[in-house]
């Protein structure tokens, strides 16, 4: 009896398992958008819009806590943080909006995509939140935007949170960037599924298996946003290292980089770590780019450390 039903489960598993990869196949957009679901809601995120300078900004929201408002990467999205976000909702609540030009969020071909720009348009989501402080987090461009808006608004920022920052002379060394500025080439901005697979591999510092839907939608939105894409990355690219402006910096901030980081050096972990004086600097082994892709209980495990610290520290 024990037999039978054990084996009858396991057929119905395998029976649910080939259904999930024929739709992982022949029906990409209908399974990406069950699997997004599936993803927000194991990670407590809900889905809203708001208006701002025009434009519309979704954003996802849950978790409980002091805001967290954490900024995605170049040419990525809002919903790269779900596994990040499942293991900090009991600590923070989260606030992640989709940076304009990104996945859903309206697309302006003649809009300003400097990062001055963008942060002010973070900081228009802030404000339209009706808060005054927050905790600032970001993964490559967005931990850029991050730095800059702690740099020029410090009142308004309680700690930052920094993933693999682009925002230093030492990100902008790098040898992917020295083929861009001789060849106009640039391995973030792609649109067919090998290139996106090939970009994966490049970031992460051992590849993960990804699924097919998501690979077809990135590939997708990649298509779609390619031109948009090159023009932000040009103006991105204007930006001058942070360092060059400011120094000796006190808000509190969680620098991380990757041993492994193909994209951004470990070197620009310790270059930021003098920007922001009162820094905890982590270079952590085995990580890429992605660190909250490929390690998110540890990465978030370390960041509520830093938080606890500096609660701690507040009350004394």
């Amino acid at each position: 009896m024990f037999i039978n039903t054990a084996l009858g489960a396991l057929g119905l598993a395998l029976l649910f398992l080939l259904i999930a990869q024929a739709m992982n196949r022949l029906m990409p957009e209908r399974t990406v958008r069950l699997y997004r679901a599936w993803q927000r809601q194991r990670a407590g995120l809900a889905a809203a819009v708001q208006p701002l300078q025009g434009l519309q900004t979704p954003y996802l929201h849950g978790g409980k806590g002091e805001v967290l408002v954490m900024l995605h990467g170049f040419a990525a999205d809002q919903d790269r943080f779900y596994d990040l976000a499942r293991h900090l909702k009991d600590h923070t609540r989260l606030l992640i909006p989709e940076m304009a030009g990104h996945g859903d969020a309206d697309k302006d071909p003649g809009a300003d995509y400097s990062v001055v720009a963008q942060l002010d348009r973070v900081r228009a989501f802030v404000q339209s939140h009706k808060l005054t402080r927050i905790h600032l987090g970001g993964i490559g461009m967005g931990g850029t935007i991050a730095a800059w808006y702690a740099a020029r608004y410090p009142d308004e920022v309680a700690s930052l949170w920094l993933l693999n920052a682009s925002a230093t002379q030492d990100a902008w060394q790098a040898p992917w960037v020295q083929t861009y500025d001789a060849t106009g080439h640039c391995p973030m901005i792609v649109q067919s599924i090998e290139e996106h697979l090939a970009k994966w591999k490049l970031g992460m510092g051992e590849t993960k298996y990804l699924p097919y839907c998501v690979l077809h939608a990135w590939a997708t939105a990649g298509a779609r946003d390619f031109a948009l894409h090159k023009t932000m990355f040009k103006a991105m690219r204007q930006t001058p290292p942070l360092e060059n402006h400011y120094t000796g910096l006190q808000t509190p901030a969680l620098i991380v980089g990757g041993e492994l980081d193909r994209l951004v050096p470990a070197a620009s972990v310790r270059t930021l770590a003098k920007v922001f004086t009162r820094a905890q600097a982590m270079v952590v082994q085995d990580l890429g780019h992605l660190p909250h892709l490929e390690s998110p209980a540890q990465i978030a495990q370390d960041y509520v450390a830093f938080r606890a610290k500096l609660a701690a520290g507040s009350r004394h």
